[in-house]
């Protein structure tokens, strides 16, 4: 009898661990890429191949269970899984722009060029832009935001450099402080979907201290 009351207790505890776990595996992962961001040229990319290895991975770990389970508790879990994924990847990804903006607002050094050609990509959008400085330097491949159109050859820019290191340039001033609250909401949106994933992955656990209570009956 003690068992069955000690087993809801265990699996309850497992979870949480598993929780924690999951968060702060996310932190660790962000954590490393600031690292990287300072001392790599190549961290995004780095950061888009973890995101695209693990979030398939996990989804697999969840479908593999998924027969297991009632039909409301697989959506609330299906449910948890796209918010923590949604969150984990629009973490990672503010977690780098933060670090990157952080580095050329502590070390960056503004440049006056004129763009020389722009680099379309295969959708025939323009992202990039190469440009000479005033000082006969050229910088290629300098990112246009999303949002923005891409200046005409020719045309006057004004370039943020990081002098010292990896980060690449962008286009416009020296940016003030990073704003974090992005990076934040989606940081809190990670740990409000893993106790729910953390419930699931510690279904084994579950499942194995009900046989051993079998057993020991």
């Amino acid at each position: 009898m003690r068992n069955g009351q000690d087993r809801p207790m265990v699996a309850v505890l497992a979870a949480a661990l598993a929780a924690a776990g999951i968060t702060g595996g996310v932190l660790l992962l962000g954590r490393s890429s600031v690292w990287l961001v300072g001392r790599w040229a190549h961290a995004d990319q780095l950061n888009e191949g973890v995101m695209l290895a693990a979030v398939p991975l996990l989804l697999v770990l969840l479908l593999f269970s998924a027969s297991r389970l009632p039909p409301w508790r697989w959506r609330l879990t299906l449910g948890a899984f796209l918010l923590f994924a949604a969150g984990w990847l629009l973490f990672q990804w503010t977690t780098v722009q933060t670090a990157q903006a952080h580095v050329l607002h502590e070390r960056g050094r503004a440049a006056h060029g004129v763009v020389v050609s722009v680099q379309v990509n295969r959708d025939g959008d323009s992202r990039a832009v190469d440009v000479r400085l005033d000082d006969g330097t050229r910088v290629d491949g300098v990112r246009v935001g999303f949002a923005s159109a891409a200046p005409d050859p020719g045309t006057e820019v004004l370039l943020t450099l990081d002098p010292d290191g990896p980060v690449p340039a962008r286009l416009g001033p020296v940016p003030g402080a990073p704003d974090t609250t992005l990076r934040n909401a989606a940081l809190a949106a990670v740990a409000l979907a893993s106790p729910v994933l953390g419930l699931h992955l510690a279904q084994p656990l579950r499942s194995r201290l009900t046989r051993r209570e079998r057993v020991d009956r």
